[in-house]
């Protein structure tokens, strides 16, 4: 084989690989929300903001207790939906 088939060959392997490592990630955060889901504690959360970006992700901040404290976490929305 010549160069370009080499470095040919060489970006399908490792575009494969980005491929591969992109989904095991994928999979991995799934099964851990899910496991959360199922396991985790449910507590009330109070929305403190919840702004409307034009570009980006839709987030909104919540605080929530935890014990005797009161935790915040900002959540990225996976839908604009109100």
């Amino acid at each position: 084989m010549r160069g370009p088939t080499w470095r040919a060959a060489a970006v399908a392997v490792a575009c494969a690989g980005l491929l591969v490592v992109a989904v095991a990630g994928w999979d991995r955060q799934s099964r851990d929300a899910r496991e959360l889901l199922e396991h985790g504690t449910r507590v009330s959360a109070t929305v403190v903001t919840a702004p409307d970006p034009r570009k980006g992700n839709a987030t909104i901040e919540v605080t929530y207790p935890a014990g005797d404290t009161r935790r915040a976490a900002m959540i990225k929305l996976s839908t604009r939906q109100r």
